[in-house]
């Protein structure tokens, strides 16, 4: 038998061969039980797949392959595909908080088990990224904040 997310992938091409568009939400899917399988090269292939077709992406595209290296301490990893992240849509932090959805509050704690024994061991890099993306969700919190501001004033 094959696992999940070989059977999702096989199911999801054989939709795309068969000429059904797939959007933003069916990639997510795929994406996801392709990492929740430990295939993050496919997960990865699918997520740029999905960018280059012009698809609005958002954080649950991404949050599959920046939980797995997060989790498995693999920093480096994680936050380029953090900064891959926002180069695509710099407003999906702040797109993911507005809808109220889970993946920010995982995927941050996610980001700080993985950096927390670099942290603790004087790392400056992992302290410096860590720093940044900290800003970068205050950044997004702000941007709500003011939003929330807008509507309330109007």
């Amino acid at each position: 038998l094959a696992r999940g997310g070989e059977q999702t992938l096989s199911v999801f091409e054989q939709m795309r061969d068969a000429g059904v568009a797939a959007t933003e939400s069916s990639y997510s899917q795929v994406v996801r039980a392709c990492a929740l399988d430990g295939d993050v090269a496919s997960a990865s292939r699918l997520v740029r797949q999905c960018v280059s077709e012009g698809l609005v992406v958002r954080l649950r595209t991404f949050q599959p392959i920046l939980v797995h290296y997060f989790s498995a301490g693999d920093l480096e990893k994680g936050f380029e595909w953090w900064d891959e992240m926002l180069a695509t849509d710099p407003t999906v932090l702040l797109s993911a908080l507005n809808s109220h959805q889970g993946p920010v509050e995982e995927i941050f704690v996610h980001v700080i088990k993985g950096c927390a024994p670099r942290v603790l061991d004087g790392d400056e890099w992992a302290c410096r990224k860590l720093d940044d993306l900290m800003g970068e969700m205050a950044e997004a919190c702000l941007g709500v904040t003011e939003e929330s501001a807008a509507v309330l004033c109007e």
